[in-house]
């Protein structure tokens, strides 16, 4: 965003607006859509036009995959945006918002497959964590947000 690697306290000062906007976001209450006109007037690729070249790279990747598991590895945002459209599309999340999704750095999200192109979100924002002998790695249950 036109905030990129700037403090709260710089971005407050530079625009409170915006700042409120994206703290409202963060909570769940704004929509990141909202943001599109900011970004565009600064000749920056729109909220929309990025979703939509993620999930060009995402279904390219899963359509020629047979594969029962593949590992994806992209920034927070790329994995956002995929989550987000696996919603739309398995759980009724509406199609002209986007919401907040916590989503940390270093987590683990499990997507499945049910059909060809019917996908579901198994867990989100998964810890990795070093086995107790240090011979390996897991994934910590106690951060699941698993779909009953």
């Amino acid at each position: 965003g036109p905030f990129a690697g700037l403090s709260a306290r710089v971005i407050r000062r530079l625009n409170a607006e915006w700042y409120q906007s994206f703290q409202l976001y963060k909570r769940g209450l704004f929509n990141l859509y909202r943001f599109d006109r900011d970004w565009q007037a600064e000749g920056k690729e729109s909220k929309r036009e990025f979703e939509a070249r993620v999930l060009d790279g995402f279904y390219k990747i899963i359509s020629g995959e047979d594969s029962p598991t593949i590992a994806i590895v992209a920034n927070r945002s790329a994995i956002i945006a995929i989550l987000l459209n696996i919603a739309r599309r398995a759980y009724g999340y509406p199609d002209g918002f986007y919401g907040y999704v916590r989503v940390d750095l270093g987590s683990v999200s499990v997507i499945e497959s049910e059909s060809r192109d019917q996908w579901r979100i198994r867990a989100v924002n998964l810890t990795v964590r070093r086995t107790s002998r240090g011979a390996g790695w897991k994934l910590s249950e106690d951060t699941v947000h698993k779909q009953d």
